[in-house]
């Protein structure tokens, strides 16, 4: 990968050489580069020719015509300057060819030329994306680390959390690469039959006021144990249906027990006719 570079091709033993320097210029936000290129005829022998006006430099398929003016000496001249904008792929990296004819139309040592090629493969300088996200569990109520790991040193970052049906910001724009969060406790209304679930963390970079992308994360989120249910009583009683209380006796289909179970992580109210029972 570059950002810069040089490349070249030439005709009678290189004494006559179209000569391509490029470079770029990256726009982060939009995913973007603009390559330039400065097209220069090299000779070392003398040449004497009129402007060309059909010369062309194709950058990642994209050709321009560019007029060259007279020459009439030797030396390095520049014939042409063309600048192309070309996307880069969905993580930021990209790959063209940049290809240049100049028509030079000459007869040297009695030979006639009609144009010199140059051509090349080049890989750009990837343009920075989304930062990564990473978290270990973590308990509500107490607090955890959410680490950032940046792909440029000016982006920026808002972090959310989602968790059942309850979403959140963690913090907003932030030039930190070490985030402190609190899971709030209120998290656990999410979960009323388990001690734990995932959280999803989603991180979203800036350039500026520009989103360039998000990546996530998942963690184990649990319920700690202050609040948590615990067993302290069992309880059964009977609830009747057209049959008295004072019978002292169940009647199977019209008497009901009803139980009240406590268990680590919730409460269960159980209705059972008689009928269920041995």
């Amino acid at each position: 990968m570059a950002s810069s570079g040089s490349f070249s091709g030439s005709i009678r033993d290189g004494h006559y050489k179209l000569q391509v320097d490029w470079s770029q210029s990256k726009n982060v936000s939009a995913n973007t580069s603009t390559v330039t290129c400065k097209l220069y005829l090299v000779n070392d022998w003398s040449l004497s020719i009129s402007g060309r006006s059909s010369n062309t430099c194709t950058i990642d398929g994209t050709s321009q015509t560019f007029t060259s003016p007279a020459i009439s000496s030797t030396g390095a001249h520049l014939i042409g300057n063309v600048s192309q904008t070309v996307n880069h792929a969905s993580n930021g990296s990209k790959s063209l060819t940049i290809s240049a004819v100049f028509y030079i139309q000459a007869t040297l040592s009695g030979t006639f030329y009609n144009s010199i090629t140059a051509s090349a493969n080049i890989t750009l300088d990837s343009i920075p994306r989304a930062s990564s996200v990473s978290a270990g569990n973590m308990t509500m109520g107490t607090a955890g680390t959410i680490s950032i790991s940046r792909a440029s040193s000016s982006f920026t970052h808002t972090l959310t959390y989602a968790f059942g049906n309850a979403t959140g910001t963690i913090a907003t724009k932030t030039t930190a690469t070490s985030v402190s969060w609190t899971p709030p406790l209120a998290l656990a209304n999410q979960i009323p039959s388990a001690t734990s679930g995932t959280c999803t963390i989603t991180c979203t970079t800036y350039n500026g006021s520009t989103s360039v992308g998000s990546k996530t994360c998942t963690l184990t989120l649990s319920v700690p144990t202050s609040v948590k249910p615990t067993i302290s009583s069992l309880s059964a009683s009977r609830i009747d249906g057209d049959v008295p209380s004072a019978w002292g006796i169940y009647v199977q289909t019209t008497a009901l027990y009803c139980l009240l179970y406590v268990e680590a992580d919730s409460i269960t109210l159980y209705f059972l006719e008689t009928g269920d029972c041995s």
